[in-house]
């Protein structure tokens, strides 16, 4: 149920950013406007995720979806509590292992030769 609580706190987050432009901070990382098109999460280690073309569109059904256009993408994806705690929890996920792979290279000398995921292959 936290983890589903959580959602809701991203959710309003997102709006306030969205609507209003209102940066806040959440635990220990901030969402705020980059630049005018660009919203982005400042992670613990200083770097971002960003979400270009951030914004509300009102759906056929009349409600408003937060939206946001990548480069690559054809069209828009929407961005929600759920979809931003698992963008987070996979950018935590990264610092930690390259964290633990430099620390393997620095101490013991070995060279990552690959890396999927948790896993590192030396």
């Amino acid at each position: 149920s936290a983890i589903k609580n959580q959602w809701g706190v991203y959710d309003s987050v997102l709006s306030e950013l969205v609507m209003f432009r209102r940066e806040r901070q959440v635990g220990p990382v901030k969402f705020y406007w980059l630049d005018e098109e660009t919203a982005a999460i400042k992670l613990p280690n200083g770097m971002n995720l960003l979400y270009p073309g951030l914004k509300a569109e009102r759906k056929k059904n009349g409600q408003v979806q937060i939206v946001c256009r990548h480069a690559r993408d054809k069209f828009p994806r929407n961005v929600w509590g759920g979809v931003t705690m698992e963008n987070l929890a996979q950018a935590l996920a990264r610092i930690i292992i390259v964290d633990c792979m430099l620390a393997i290279q620095k101490e013991l000398g070995y060279r990552t030769a690959l890396q999927i995921y948790d896993e590192i292959v030396l």
